[in-house]
């Protein structure tokens, strides 16, 4: 994927939540090899990013509430204040992931298959 491609996705997704589903289009990340890609401060609530390669991705302070991220590959990602609540990690590879201030779930730690050589101090883990 282009990042030109990658942009209007996010444009369009970023017009389909603020339209509450109106206008735009929902993204469709699935498979996306976004490995060293800069999506940090995007708004990627609600994207689908089940099997996606972000492998290295700076995701800094990206907000990714109901994100689905299963089979999602997050090795070595900065996830430094990301939001994640509500996300789907069951089988992401966190592995050597910067969790640093992220906010979290107990639960979506638990059902996160890798979180081996993972960063996270003072993040928000919620019950």
């Amino acid at each position: 994927m282009t990042k030109q491609q990658l942009d209007k996705k996010l444009e369009d997704h970023k017009l389909w939540l603020l339209s509450n589903g109106k206008r735009g289009i929902k993204a469709n990340l699935f498979r996306a090899n976004l490995s060293h890609t800069n999506l940090s401060d995007a708004d990627l609530r609600r994207v689908n990013l089940s099997a996606a390669n972000l492998k290295e991705a700076n995701l800094q302070r990206v907000n990714l509430r109901g994100a689905n991220l299963f089979r999602a590959n997050l090795c070595r990602a900065n996830l430094t204040g990301a939001t994640m609540i509500g996300v789907n990690p069951g089988g992401a590879d966190f592995t050597g992931a910067n969790l640093t201030d992220a906010n979290i779930t107990n639960e979506q730690l638990s059902i996160t298959d890798s979180l081996s050589q993972t960063i996270m101090p003072d993040g928000t883990i919620h019950d």
